[in-house]
């Protein structure tokens, strides 16, 4: 291998005179640049470690050389080869995540496309009801609108008479026919007590079955107008 300075002087001898570009191109770089610079400094794993190395104390100023330049050597055949396949991986990975947001989003914009269509189509679309549907749904009306307020009205009635047998006044009697007629009158009275509270009850129940009715109709033919 010729010494950098000697190569250099020859190469000078030689173009003392005007040279090309073509006749440049035309010379060998063998003879500019040797093969040895070309491939750069080979890689040292692990340097030549000396006898008296198990002597040596981390905490002395040899010791921390020795440290440095394993940690040197370490950082610059490994490390840096590690976060070069890591960022290989990321940039892999990367383009795998972009491809299906893109997706998502294509998705994502043609099911709103979809949706639009056909809330135009169903305002576009909307067929009347047929005569059958009328009259259901007249029905339904008169149902909710007339039976509804008769039980209110029923169930008003019936408060008003637990109210007056509650607090209705106790006649005058002797001594023992009042101390019969109170208990006669309050055992009369507790059973229609019982009686007009299982029967609110009753229609309480029945109150809140009839409304649970007409909403599930009520559901049912808006449903039906939407399916239309």
């Amino acid at each position: 291998m010729e010494p950098w300075n000697l190569l250099l002087t020859h190469t000078t001898e030689k173009g003392s005179s005007p040279v090309r570009f073509e006749e440049l191109k035309e010379m060998d770089t063998h003879t500019i640049i040797s093969k040895e610079l070309l491939a750069g400094p080979k890689a040292v794993i692990l340097p030549p470690s000396a006898p008296d190395l198990r002597s040596v104390t981390a905490d002395s100023i040899e010791g921390r050389a020795t440290l440095h330049q394993y940690f040197k050597l370490f950082h610059e055949n490994y490390v840096e080869y590690a976060h070069k396949q890591k960022l290989v991986e990321v940039e892999k990975k990367q383009e795998k995540v972009e491809s299906c947001i893109e997706r998502a989003v294509q998705l994502h914009n043609s099911l709103e496309e979809r949706l639009h269509n056909l809330k135009s189509l169903l305002v576009l679309h909307k067929k009347p009801l047929s005569k059958a549907e009328q009259d259901f749904k007249s029905e339904l009306d008169r149902f909710a609108g007339v039976e509804m307020d008769a039980l209110h009205s029923s169930i008003e009635a019936l408060n008003a008479r637990l109210r007056r047998h509650v607090h209705s006044p106790q006649t005058n009697f002797s001594n023992q026919q009042q101390q019969k007629s109170r208990r006669m009158a309050s055992r009369v009275q507790e059973d229609e007590v019982s009686q007009l509270k299982s029967s609110l009850a009753k229609l309480s129940l029945l109150n809140s079955e009839n409304t649970q009715k007409v909403k599930l109709v009520e559901s049912a033919l808006e449903n039906r107008d939407i399916s239309d």
